[in-house]
Formats: structure tokens, C-alpha cells, sequence
């Protein structure tokens, strides 16, 4: 179809406007609204999980406090509802905008009043199975926070699949936080419960091997992830062994045998919970990281596809409406040059067709009136006469060259009659057609300032996009300088740390070998104590055996003084008998005093012995007081022994952390390089586009110009119509001209024209003399 009306031209012209601007909205929602608004959900899920785990982790402390001590304290309990409904307020203002389009509304409501129903007067077992549901449903919802996040969509990286690593790692932290209390629990109730019965260890197990397969399916074919997570993940699960005892989770599984207090089993689910919290913290950042930079990327690609698209509606645009405005110019151009002519009375000149449209039946009328007029004069006087008379009607109608479309030139029944309704009816096309002109030249200049003017602000944006991008390098790159350093301090510390776990260690052996020293001479005392007792028990049997001579020496005493008696009635005979007697009297005094002497000597042995005894078992208790306090420091090192170990293993991990960071920051920072080329790039591009944009305004601007020296009517009922009014009055059927200067018989007869206003203008003229 060819493009020959001034109105299809102007339609185009607007076309050509208005379908790059919907095109350019259109590729801007389809292509890159879906991806940015994803993550930004992406981003408000982190958010939403990360505040619901600081609800979670308080609900944990108060269900360890009433798992090792039977209750929760009045003083604990306000500080927990106090802390709790702080964390509420964060989630309530992270769910009021985000709450309705993921679809947790109303659970995080219903987990609300279900906190609000909690009492905490209740047997230890209860408050666990309370509590123990609270956290559930809180699970619940990160896992639903999990499926509706978006992630699933995401394909550029590895997000939905770390997500779903990052919800099972929270599933395995309250696993063994919660084993850990249940353990805690039949401790006190039942020192010797079976806790593999009690604690459902398959479960258990099951939830650190998928923690194990999903960050080993996570890090396949990414090396920098596996650098940056793992160590991490190791502490926790043990490197991937699944059922080996390299991590803490691993370890404390291990120590869930029989029941009882142990401090090393507490120690051990201490340290896997806290090396679970850690590895979320790191893959929750990583998680982050990838997605800002995946909407950073998105942003950045819609900033150049519209960009692009103006400078190519730019491009597009300045050739057709050029091609479409110069013939239209000149067309009338050419048509004012030829009424020129005729208005100095040279109906020589015709005028040319550039066109194919309104303009151009004008032209053609002109020439067609041309050449009728030099047909109708046929000698000098006839010509004299008609020239008078076209004179006449040229000055009626000369203001048309200037410009002035409000003349009309008077229709009289003479032969210009006809003339002169013909230029009427041309001027009023070339109103029509010069207001149509003026409306589609200003819509054009228009639209090409609103183009420029989206233009200069996309530059000026994409200018002050490029300083903003070069100063974020600029402090990322003091914040890896300032994370380097960092790095080196914990590497100091680390070094550090593991010196005083070296002299924790020799200080724990010392104290070991002193305690074993002690308990050497406190056997030794205690056995010297035992033969001591025995020397006191031995002296009091010879003190026994000493009453017994001293019994017999008095009754020999006796024997003596008798047998002297009897001697002495005996006489003579019996003074021999008396000798006897007489030295076994002094036999039995000396005795007796001997006997008083070993009774004294034993009794001062015995009182010795005594005091020997208490003084043995006083060095008894302090030296067994003298090893308990040995053994007392000696579990102080060992405590210090562990907690310069866990520190080692802090700094350590903060090492890996910062290490991680540092790489983030470096790949962070090359990356806002390249985008600050390509920024700089694509604002040098949208300047160009803001010149030809500008270049095409003054083409516009020109045409109006070019236009604006014409005058045209007021608008009222007989004035043409608006934009696209091309209709004007129809001429007569045909028109008598009785006599021209003597010349009579002449008739004009002009053929009415078409009803869409003289489509096919010709014109008959018959003179008859």
C-alpha cells in the first residue's frame, strides 16, 4: 500500500513515535521486571528467615533453661517475653511487606497467639514439648519461605539448591540442640535412661547426612564456594564423612549412649550447635551476595536496553520523518513560486510535482488552470481584457504568496467566476493542509522534546550512575584493604591462640604429675599412719603382758612373805628355806619397779604413738586436701585447655570467614569496574542519542517555521476543520460568462468535482464566439 495522503503521512509519523515507546515498555516488563522483582523477593525471604531465626534461637535458650534446671525463673521469663516480642516486631514489619505475597501471613499470626498461650509454670517435659512445637511451626514457615521464595526460578546460580541446603541446615541445628536437651531432661528425672531410646538418633543421623549430600551437591563444579563454605561445614558435619566423628555434630551423636551427667556430651553439643549457626550465617551472606549481584546485573541490563532502544527510536525516526517533511516542503514551495509567477502576470511558469498527495493535486490543479487560461486567450485584446480581469482576481488573491490563506477572491459571473472559485477551493485545501502541517509538526517537536528531555535525564542518570559506581569501587576497595587486615590480625590470633593452648596443655600435664606426686605421699602417710597404729595396739599389749608380771610378782611378793613365815616357825630348819624366800622377795620388788618403769615407759610410748597417729592422719587431710585442690587446677586448665581450643577454633573460623570476605569484596570490586565501563560507555551512548534527538527537535522545529509564515482563518463554522480536514465547498456545475469586453457567447463550463473534495480535478472550458 502506498503512503500518498497527508494524513497517512502524519499517521506514520506518529507511528513511528508511539511504537518504539511500546515496544520499548513492553521488552522492559517482560524481560527484565520478572527477574528484579524475583530478587527482591529472593532478598525479602533472607531478611524474613533471618529475623525468624532470632525468634527461634530465643525459644532454644529458654527450652535449655528448662531442660537443666527444671523451670523457667521469673526474672528469665520476663526477659523472654520482653526479647521475644522485640524479635516480633521486627518480623511484623518485615511480614506487613512482604508477608501477603509469600504466603505466610497468616502462620506467623496463628504462631503468635500460639506463643501468647504459653505458660511456663508448667513440669519440665511440658515446657520442652511446648516449646518444641513453637519451634516447629517456625520451621515451618522458613520451609514455606523456602518454596515460595522464587528460587526455584533462578537458574543463573546455584540459589534454590543452596536455599534448600540452608532451610535442612536449620533443621539439623534444632535437631541436636534439641537431642542435647532432651538429654538433659532424663538426666535429671532418670540418671540411668538409655538416651539412644530416648532421642531419636535415625532422625538425628538422617538430618545430618542430607545437610552432608546438599553441600556436596552445592559446591559440585564450584571451587570458590567449596573454598569459602567449607571449612564451616566441615566443623559441623565432619568434611562430608558421613557417620565418621571429625564434626562436632558427629561427635556429640557419638556421646548419646547412657545416661548421666557429662559435661564433655554438653560441651560437644555446645560447640555443634554453635559451628551450625555459623555455617548458616555463611551460606545465608554467600546466598545474599549472589543474589544483589544478580539484580545488580538485571538493573544494569535494563539501564542499557533502554538506552539502546532510544538511541534506536532515535535513529529510526530522524530518516522517515525527514524523507516524509522534505518532499511536503517542497511541494509547497513550489506551489507558492508558481503563484508568484502568476501574480507578476507570467502564465508561462508551472509548477512541479514532488509529491503524491493533496499538495500534489493542488500543483496540478494550477497548471491544468495554466494552461486553460492560455488556451482561453486567443488574440491580444481577449488577452488584454483577460489580463485585466486576472489581474484583478491576482490582487485579490496576492497575499497568498506572503502567506495570508484568509483572502477569497470575489466570484463574479464573468469567466473568472470560475477562476476564481477554482483558487478559492485551492485555498481552502491549503488551509486544511497547512493546518494539518502545524498540528503534525508540533505533535513531531513535541515528542522530540519529551525524547531529548528522557534523554538528557537517562545521561545525566547514567553520569551519576558511573561517579556512584567508580566511588563504591573506590570503598569496596578500602573495605578489602581495611578486610585484609583483618585477615592478618586473625592470623596473629590464631597463632596466639594456639601458643596458649600449648601452655594450657603443659600446665594441665604439671598439674596431672603433682596430683599423682600427692596422692604417692598421701599413700605413703596413710600406710606409715597404719603401722603406727599397729606399734600403739603392740605397746598395749606389752603393757598387758607387763600388768600380768607385775600381778605375779606381787603375788610371788606374797609367796615370799608366806614361805618367810613359815620358816620362821620352822625354826632352824627352816632358816634355809627363810634365805630363799627372802631373795625371792627382793626377786619380786625389783620386779615390780621394773614393771613401773616398762608400765611408765609403754604409757609414754602409747601417748607418743597417739600423738603420732593424729599428727599422720592431720597430714592425711592435707594431703588430701592438697590434692583436691591440685585436682581443682588441674580441671581449671582443662577447662582453660577447651576453651583455648574453641578459641583457636572462633579465631580460626573467623580466619575462613574473613578470608572468604576479602575474596568477595576483590571479585565485588572487579566487577563494579566493569560496570563502570560499560556505564561510562552506555551514558557517552545516550549522549549521542540526546544530539540526534536534539537535531531532529530543530528539523521539527524548522517544518513548523516553514509553515508559520502562512495566515490562517479564526476557527469558526467556516473555517476548515481540524486536524485532517480536507473538504471544501464543491464548485458550481458550470458558470455563464454573458460577456467579456465585447466578447459575447463565451460559456465556461466546469465540471463539478468528486464528493471527497475534487480527487480528480479536471476541468473543461469551451469559449464559443
Amino acid at each position: 500500500m502506498s503512503i500518498s495522503t497527508l494524513r497517512q503521512k502524519l499517521a506514520l509519523i506518529l507511528a513511528l513515535l508511539l511504537v518504539p515507546a511500546a515496544l520499548l515498555l513492553l521488552l522492559t516488563l517482560i524481560l527484565k521486571k520478572d527477574p528484579i522483582d524475583r530478587a527482591s523477593t529472593q532478598l525479602a525471604t533472607l531478611d524474613y528467615q533471618e529475623n525468624l531465626k532470632s525468634v527461634v534461637a530465643l525459644w532454644q535458650g529458654a527450652r535449655r533453661e528448662a531442660a537443666t534446671t527444671g523451670e523457667i525463673a521469673s526474672g528469665s521469663w520476663k526477659e523472654l517475653q520482653t526479647a521475644v516480642e522485640a524479635a516480633f516486631g521486627t518480623v511484623d514489619r518485615q511480614n506487613a511487606s512482604w508477608g501477603s505475597t509469600l504466603g505466610v501471613s497468616n502462620a506467623w499470626a496463628e504462631l503468635k497467639e500460639k506463643w501468647r498461650g504459653f505458660r511456663p509454670g508448667l513440669p519440665p517435659e511440658q515446657i520442652y514439648e511446648s516449646l518444641n512445637e513453637l519451634i516447629d511451626d517456625a520451621l515451618a514457615i522458613d520451609r514455606r519461605l523456602t518454596a515460595v521464595g522464587g528460587w526455584t526460578l533462578d537458574t543463573s546460580v546455584p540459589n534454590a539448591l543452596g536455599q534448600t541446603t540452608l532451610s535442612d541446615l536449620s533443621g539439623a541445628v534444632e535437631a541436636v540442640a534439641r537431642a542435647r536437651d532432651r538429654a538433659a531432661i532424663a538426666t535429671r528425672i532418670n540418671p540411668q535412661a538409655d538416651l539412644a531410646v530416648l532421642v531419636d538418633l535415625g532422625s538425628l543421623r538422617g538430618s545430618l547426612a542430607r545437610v552432608t549430600d546438599d553441600f556436596s551437591s552445592l559446591v559440585q563444579g564450584n571451587p570458590s564456594l567449596a573454598a569459602d563454605l567449607g571449612p564451616s561445614f566441615a566443623v559441623f558435619t565432619g568434611g562430608g564423612r558421613r557417620g565418621g566423628t571429625l564434626g562436632k555434630a558427629d561427635q556429640f551423636v557419638a556421646s548419646l549412649t547412657t545416661g548421666g551427667a557429662d559435661p564433655a556430651r554438653d560441651t560437644k553439643a555446645a560447640e555443634a550447635v554453635a559451628a551450625g549457626l555459623e555455617a548458616q550465617k555463611g551460606l545465608r551472606q554467600a546466598l545474599r551476595e549472589s543474589v544483589t549481584l544478580f539484580q545488580e546485573k538485571q538493573r544494569y541490563q535494563l539501564f542499557i536496553l533502554t538506552g539502546a532502544v532510544l538511541i534506536g527510536l532515535t535513529l529510526t525516526l530522524a530518516p522517515p520523518i525527514y524523507l516524509i517533511g522534505r518532499p511536503m516542503l517542497a511541494q509547497v514551495q513550489e506551489i507558492v513560486n508558481t503563484l508568484d509567477e502568476i501574480g507578476r502576470g507570467s502564465f508561462e511558469s508551472r509548477a512541479r510535482i514532488y509529491t503524491q498527495d493533496e499538495l500534489a493535486r493542488v500543483a496540478e490543479s494550477i497548471n491544468s488552470m495554466l494552461n486553460n487560461f492560455n488556451n482561453l486567450i486567443q488574440s491580444q485584446s481577449e488577452r488584454d481584457d483577460i489580463q485585466g480581469a486576472i489581474q484583478k482576481l491576482m490582487s485579490e488573491v496576492a497575499d497568498v504568496a506572503s502567506g495570508d490563506l484568509t483572502v477569497e477572491a470575489e466570484v463574479t459571473n464573468d469567466f473568472t467566476g470560475s477562476l476564481a472559485d477554482a483558487i478559492n477551493f485551492m485555498i481552502s485545501q491549503l488551509r486544511a493542509i497547512v493546518s494539518n502541517v502545524q498540528q503534525a509538526t508540533l505533535q513531531v517537536s513535541q515528542s522530540a522534546n519529551d525524547i531529548m528531555v528522557t534523554t538528557e535525564h537517562l545521561s545525566r542518570g547514567g553520569d551519576a550512575q558511573a561517579t556512584q559506581i567508580m566511588e563504591t569501587s573506590e570503598a569496596i576497595d578500602e573495605i578489602a584493604a581495611s578486610i585484609q587486615q583483618v585477615a592478618d590480625n586473625a592470623t596473629q590470633s590464631l597463632s596466639v591462640a594456639e601458643q596458649a593452648r600449648i601452655n594450657a596443655r603443659k600446665g594441665t600435664e604439671a598439674v596431672r604429675d603433682t596430683i599423682n606426686g600427692m596422692d604417692r605421699i598421701r599413700d605413703q602417710v596413710q600406710e606409715t599412719a597404719k603401722r603406727i597404729k599397729r606399734l600403739g595396739e603392740s605397746s598395749q599389749e606389752i603393757g598387758d603382758i607387763v600388768k600380768l608380771i607385775g600381778d605375779i610378782a606381787d603375788r610371788t611378793s606374797i609367796l615370799a612373805l608366806n614361805a618367810s613365815i613359815q620358816a620362821a616357825m620352822a625354826g632352824e630348819a627352816g632358816r634355809g628355806f627363810a634365805v630363799v624366800a627372802e631373795e625371792v622377795e627382793r626377786l619380786a620388788e625389783r620386779s615390780n619397779e621394773a614393771t613401773r618403769k616398762i608400765a611408765t615407759l609403754i604409757k609414754t610410748i602409747q601417748t607418743v604413738t597417739a600423738e603420732a597417729v593424729a599428727a599422720m592422719e592431720e597430714s592425711t587431710r592435707e594431703v588430701v586436701e592438697g590434692s583436691n585442690l591440685a585436682l581443682t587446677a588441674g580441671q581449671a586448665l582443662s577447662e582453660i585447655d577447651q576453651v583455648s581450643n574453641k578459641l583457636a577454633e572462633i579465631i580460626q573460623a573467623i580466619a575462613f570467614s574473613v578470608k572468604q570476605q576479602a575474596r568477595g569484596s576483590e571479585a565485588l570490586s572487579k566487577a563494579m569496574g566493569q560496570i563502570s565501563v560499560v556505564t561510562q560507555q552506555t551514558a557517552a551512548g545516550t549522549r549521542e542519542a540526546a544530539k540526534s534527538v536534539s537535531h531532529l527537535a530543530r528539523l521539527a522545529d524548522d517544518l513548523r517555521n516553514s509553515v508559520s509564515t502562512f495566515k490562517l482563518p479564526p476557527r469558526d463554522g467556516s473555517s476548515p476543520a481540524g486536524f485532517g480536514s480536507t473538504m471544501a465547498p464543491a464548485l458550481p456545475t458550470s458558470t455563464r460568462v454573458r460577456s467579456v469586453n465585447g466578447v459575447s457567447g463565451s460559456s465556461i463550463s466546469v465540471p463539478s468535482g468528486s464528493e471527497t473534495g475534487y480527487s480528480q480535478f479536471n476541468q473543461r472550458v469551451s469559449v464559443t464566439r
